[in-house]
């Protein structure tokens, strides 16, 4: 095959002469690309209209979805604070709660040492009284009578006693 240069163009001469000998099948064959390309061209703007109609109701409706979402969103903020504060609150109720706590156990822990104190001591008393039973025991045991002077010492003190009380009440 023979290629030329016409114009600074290559053609090919055998394509020329058979367009020329074909012209009509060409020419029906081109008007058939345009109205392919015509149609295609039409239901690709009727198609770029409707994804562009489907676009806008798309953002129309992802706009209201984000307008909720939103919403909730200030919502579920309005809880987190609300609920941040009540935990605050109780942390600090709970701290105090702590601090008592912790008071009331040194309180207790002292309580015991002064329990154990009193233990020791009434032990000491225990041994005090118990020599004071055998004493007196003792005593009631080995008593000898008051003998008649005593007595008469003792109705004197009483008397004299019962005369000095009548004498400070008047």
């Amino acid at each position: 095959m023979k290629k030329i240069k016409s114009g600074g163009l290559v053609k090919n001469k055998i394509g020329f002469s058979r367009w020329i000998l074909n012209y009509k099948e060409y020419s029906k064959e081109l008007s058939d690309y345009r109205e392919d390309y015509d149609k295609t061209k039409l239901e690709f703007e009727n198609r770029k209209e409707d994804l562009e109609k489907e676009l806008e109701s798309l953002r129309k409706i992802s706009k209201a979805e984000i307008d909720k979402l939103n919403e909730i969103i200030v919502e579920k903020t309005n809880i987190i604070i609300r609920d941040t504060d009540s935990l605050n609150a109780r942390n600090k109720e709970i701290q105090e709660l702590h601090k008592e706590l912790s008071d009331k156990l040194l309180e207790i822990d002292n309580l015991k040492a002064n329990i154990k104190q009193l233990n020791c001591q009434k032990g000491g008393l225990i041994k005090e009284i118990n020599k004071l039973k055998k004493a007196n025991e003792f005593l009631k045991a080995n008593r000898r009578a008051p003998n008649k002077e005593e007595i008469l010492a003792y109705e004197k003190n009483i008397k004299g006693l019962l005369k000095r009380e009548k004498v400070a009440k008047s």
